[in-house]
């Protein structure tokens, strides 16, 4: 509600300045001879997409043609505002395209004026590029209460894929992904270990503990990587629970993507 009202206001203020200073063609006092409809070809695009805004001029006056329309835009850094001349039929038509300058689905509201006349309003929703992270899955582990408490046990974990895909839908190939370990819920510590994780990577160069380590992967050619890794938990308390929470991050065309995720992990003691 307090979005839609501001980006209202804002629009009114833009139409105040452009009524005030009239139009090469028609004066701000022409409102009541003139009404106007805007219409978009798509209202929902990929950053790298065009969209047409059509804007069609019913007038009492004997002119259509050749009037100067202003397609004027809720957010200048995402899509700015433009103009255009009507044809012979009383239309204007504008090609707009998304700035490759967010991170975030981003919604554009625009209306067309002329004089101190507006039209009706319209929405176009920008997507991004994504990037999405999938945990593997909770596991539960047994051991032997003979382990001594505070002994590493190490658990093989699979499961984990990191997809990254274009504004349009399409995978990304060859993109370099970070992963780390942000934090471990309920973390074990003694005085020699601690509860981690060992990421694997594919290259055969040495493994990488995390917390503190990141590991960088690429994605193949379906825009997907999977990651290979190993819990070291301690044998500590009976049933010892961690959360392992996991972030991923790449920049692509200038703009960061992040995503997390978070696994759970559960120790039992059995046994003498």
């Amino acid at each position: 509600m307090t979005r839609n009202w501001l980006i209202n206001l804002m629009l009114g203020l833009l139409l105040l300045v452009l009524a005030g200073c009239g139009s090469a063609n028609i004066s701000s006092g022409d409102a009541t001879n003139i009404s106007l409809s805007l219409a978009a070809s798509n209202t929902t695009v990929a950053v790298d997409q065009i969209t047409t805004l059509t804007s069609t001029i019913s007038t009492t006056l004997s002119a259509k043609n050749n009037l100067e329309i202003t397609f004027l835009s809720s957010n200048e850094s995402v899509i700015p505002s433009m103009t255009a001349r009507t044809d012979s039929t009383g239309v204007a038509t504008a090609i707009v395209k998304p700035k490759n300058s967010i991170s975030t689905a981003t919604t554009v509201s625009f209306i067309a004026a002329v004089g101190g006349a507006r039209s009706n309003s319209v929405s176009i929703t920008i997507n991004p590029a994504a990037l999405t992270f999938t945990a593997g899955a909770a596991a539960t582990f047994d051991v032997l209460k003979i382990t001594p408490l505070g002994t590493p046990i190490r658990f093989v974990q699979q499961g984990v894929t990191i997809t990254m895909k274009d504004p349009s839908g399409n995978p990304v190939a060859n993109q370099s992904v970070e992963i780390t370990v942000k934090s471990i819920t309920n973390r074990g510590i003694t005085s020699t270990s601690s509860d981690h994780i060992v990421f694997q990577p594919v290259d055969g160069t040495p493994d990488i503990e995390s917390p503190p380590g990141t590991l960088t992967v690429k994605t193949n050619s379906t825009g997907v990587a999977d990651l290979p890794y190993y819990a070291v938990i301690l044998a500590s308390g009976n049933p010892h629970v961690i959360t392992v929470n996991f972030e991923v991050k790449t920049t692509y065309n200038g703009q960061v993507y992040t995503a997390t995720g978070s696994t759970m992990y559960t120790l039992t003691m059995n046994g003498t």
